[in-house]
C-alpha cells in the first residue's frame, strides 16, 4: 500500500525525476567507463 500523498503530485514527480537523472549520470559514468577500458 502507497502511504498518503504528503507531498503534492508535482512535487513528487520532480522529486523521482531527479533520481532518475543521477541514476543515469551514474550510468553514463560507468558506460565511459567501460569504453575507454
Amino acid at each position: 500500500m502507497r502511504p498518503p500523498n504528503t507531498k503534492s503530485e508535482p512535487e513528487e514527480l520532480s522529486e523521482q525525476v531527479r533520481l532518475l537523472k543521477e541514476k543515469i549520470e551514474l550510468l553514463n559514468q560507468k558506460l565511459e567507463q567501460i569504453t575507454i577500458s
